[in-house]
């Protein structure tokens, strides 16, 4: 960890800091505040009791939500972030709950998978960097990849996830030259970076979670309970 410390202080006398964390696939800023007397780190973000508490939550995550693999209503009245990591088995095993939701309130609800690739997981930044270039030619065609990749998750290691997944773009007739462009493109790789990091920083422990509206909803058994509080808000 690299720490960088903003000596100016909040109005509550906290200093903002930042800890780097350098993984394999690049630099993850983790961010909080800390005292003045460099005793206490405050892992994340102060919100405003006076304040709607899920709209702040949730504005943190606007600049990479804006990039990321989304479908459904392009008005939702719901809207479910899914944290999500392509070598987590829990993700495999949940990976079509949201599915099930929209295919009962598509005109209702939009879905929007946030990659988080874990640091211990050694492909699963390289599984969600190439499902970001097949995105941005072919938003229909990720979806299809996403599926692949959980459905040969136990099949794919760090040793040969980019040639699977350059083969899948091949056999997927995506335009090659732009692929492997993305692929090499630091920004994007620095957006999947900040936002794993802006994703930790704001309350997200784990993969899956879900935010549905800004809540912190617990999927629970087969994704009955996501499902059960989606149909709640959409029958208020």
């Amino acid at each position: 960890m690299d720490v960088t410390v903003d000596r100016k202080a909040t109005e509550d006398g906290l200093w903002p800091a930042t800890l780097t964390q350098t993984t394999e696939a690049g630099k993850v800023p983790l961010r909080g505040f800390v005292d003045q007397q460099g005793k206490t780190f405050f892992f994340g973000a102060f919100r405003r009791l006076s304040g709607d508490m899920l709209a702040q939550r949730t504005k943190a995550f606007d600049d990479y939500v804006a990039d990321s693999p989304a479908k459904g209503a392009s008005k939702p009245a719901v809207t479910i972030m899914e944290f999500s990591d392509f070598q987590c088995p829990s993700c495999k095993r949940s990976s079509g709950y949201v599915d099930a939701i929209l295919k009962t309130h598509g005109d209702q609800v939009r879905y929007i998978r946030y990659d988080l690739p874990l640091a211990g997981h050694p492909w699963a930044f390289a599984a969600a960097l190439s499902g970001r270039a097949i995105y941005r030619q072919k938003p229909d065609l990720f979806w299809e990849y996403k599926h692949a990749v959980y459905e040969n998750q136990e099949n794919l290691n760090a040793f040969m996830i980019w040639d699977w997944a350059r083969g899948w773009a091949e056999d997927h007739e995506l335009d090659m030259k732009k692929f492997d462009a993305d692929l090499a493109d630091q920004k994007i790789r620095t957006q999947l970076l900040e936002g794993a990091g802006v994703a930790f920083s704001n309350d997200v422990r784990a993969t899956p979670t879900y935010f549905v509206n800004g809540a912190q909803v617990d999927a629970g058994d087969e994704g009955k309970a996501l499902a059960a509080y989606v149909d709640k808000l959409l029958t208020k």
